[in-house]
């Protein structure tokens, strides 16, 4: 036996509902975008007061700090500012508006910390980040930075004379190289330093890095 096929209980419903469907999603996500990106603008106001050693909100993972955070961890401010330049470069372009900070805080301290039983690489995770948010304005700060060799900043029970202070190679000038090869030809001002680098030092390792950097920045030669 055939069955008669039902109507709609509502003449035309398909032709208006899954439209309005449509609307109310597209309204749902217009509202919603303004919030979230407040929600990131604001995360960024308090990682830029972190780096700078102003407040500290977040942990290298993106946990709040508990309480009593700085009276249980050891090197607390070097480890939050630490932190919060981790997560500016992990946020990548969004996070263009803690430019101006972190090229701050890699022209003026403190470097990489030695706490007397390890380095703490602050400056090496500030120009990681400035690479990583991929502002060009970044680049001549870098450039500057490379151009001059200092010792670890040190921390309490850190000696002077410690072989962790004054290394071989120039202490964040690694991972300086590896954020200005980030930037590609960009960074063409960097070539004469680069090789000047290359040509200088005696660490095999960092002989190898500042080539390979060299590689990414140098212009591809034109097709015969």
């Amino acid at each position: 036996m055939a069955f008669p096929h039902a109507r709609p209980a509502f003449p035309g419903a398909f032709r208006w509902a899954v439209p309005a469907l449509l609307m109310v999603v597209a309204l749902a996500a217009a509202g919603s975008t303004p919030a979230r990106a407040g929600e990131t603008e604001e995360r960024v106001r308090k990682l830029i007061r972190q780096v700078r050693g102003e407040a500290f909100y977040w942990d290298r993972f993106g946990q709040e700090y508990g309480w009593f955070a700085s009276w249980t961890t050891r090197n607390f401010e070097t480890n939050g500012r630490l932190a919060a330049a981790h997560l500016l470069g992990q946020m990548g372009s969004v996070a263009s508006a803690a430019v101006p900070a972190l090229i701050d805080v890699l022209l003026t301290g403190p470097n990489d910390v030695n706490t007397g039983d390890g380095i703490l690489p602050l400056r090496s995770m500030v120009a990681k980040a400035l690479g990583e948010i991929g502002d060009p304005a970044a680049i001549g700060p870098l450039i500057d930075k490379l151009k001059v060799r200092e010792p670890c900043s040190l921390g309490p029970g850190a000696s002077l004379g410690s072989p962790l202070t004054t290394p071989p190679v120039g202490v964040g000038h690694p991972a300086i190289v590896e954020a200005l090869a980030s930037f590609g030809p960009l960074a063409r001002p960097a070539i004469p330093v680069l090789e000047d680098l290359a040509s200088t030092t005696t660490d095999a390792g960092f002989r190898t890095l500042v080539g390979q950097a060299l590689q990414q920045i140098r212009p591809a030669p034109a097709a015969p």
